[in-house]
């Protein structure tokens, strides 16, 4: 993302222990890399325990910080809270990467954040997924400015795998969702891209499906100015599952 001094701010995560690394913890750790505006090295900071940590999102926030999605398998983990096989994961930083708190959310199998939005009320929603021992859901929750959950909301079929992939919010409150939906095709279960608007509070406005035959994935959502929603992604293009690509599936939705 580009910071408020001109900079950018890179998220993600790292198995080195040299180079650039100042920090490792454990297999893979969450990273943020943060450089001035000619792309020179301010600083980095490393986050995370002996297992994988990612960051897969992050956002800078009113007080020039930065908060972080992502996930950790790590037991060990500095919020020690880790409840299962992953947990979905947000991290609070300052300016300069230091840690102000974090949070994982989570059961006993794998979970995840993948996308997150700074919601109206001061805190933070995040949307990513959620796993059981036979499928898994689209998760969306919803934090208060210190990383404590307000509420969460589950979205799929029973005994499918849908996930959260991407998460904004309007200036009227509503949420926007694109996620990875599956349902029963013509010989086999198929993906397709979802749409999901959802009011402040989590209610479900508006649910639609998107994509042909094959696998369709959803990539990330826009709100447009005349109310509707750009949905981008990719489209299996024939039965072998092979993509073009060059080629981006758009789907353009009004949600009332």
């Amino acid at each position: 993302i580009e910071t408020a001094d001109g900079g950018l701010l890179l998220a993600g995560y790292t198995s080195s222990s040299d180079g650039y690394i100042g920090n490792s913890y454990g297999q893979e750790d969450a990273w943020l890399v943060k450089t001035g505006i000619d792309g020179a090295l301010e600083w980095e900071e490393s986050y995370g325990g002996s297992g994988n940590d990612r960051a897969n999102q992050v956002l800078q926030t009113a007080d020039g910080g930065y908060i972080i999605a992502g996930s950790t398998d790590s037991p060990d983990a500095s919020s020690g809270k880790n409840t299962g096989d992953q947990d979905a994961w947000l991290i609070k930083v300052d300016n300069n990467g230091n840690l102000q708190w974090e949070n994982t959310f989570g059961g006993p199998y794998e979970d995840a954040a993948s996308s997150l939005t700074i919601n109206n009320f001061g805190g933070y929603t995040f949307v990513g997924t959620t796993t059981n021992a036979q499928s898994s859901d689209v998760w969306v929750v919803a934090v208060d400015a210190q990383g404590n959950m307000v509420w969460q909301k589950t979205f799929g079929s029973e005994m499918m795998n849908d996930q959260g992939v991407s998460i904004l919010q309007k200036s009227d409150g509503d949420y926007a969702i694109s996620a990875n939906m599956m349902s029963e095709g013509l010989t086999q279960q198929q993906n397709d891209i979802g749409l999901i608007i959802l009011d402040h509070l989590g209610t479900v406005k508006h649910q639609s499906k998107f994509g042909n035959k094959y696998h369709d994935y959803a990539s990330t959502v826009l709100a447009e100015t005349d109310g509707s929603f750009l949905v981008a992604g990719s489209a299996t293009t024939n039965e072998n599952n092979g993509f073009d690509v060059s080629y981006v599936k758009t789907c353009l939705s009004k949600a009332s």
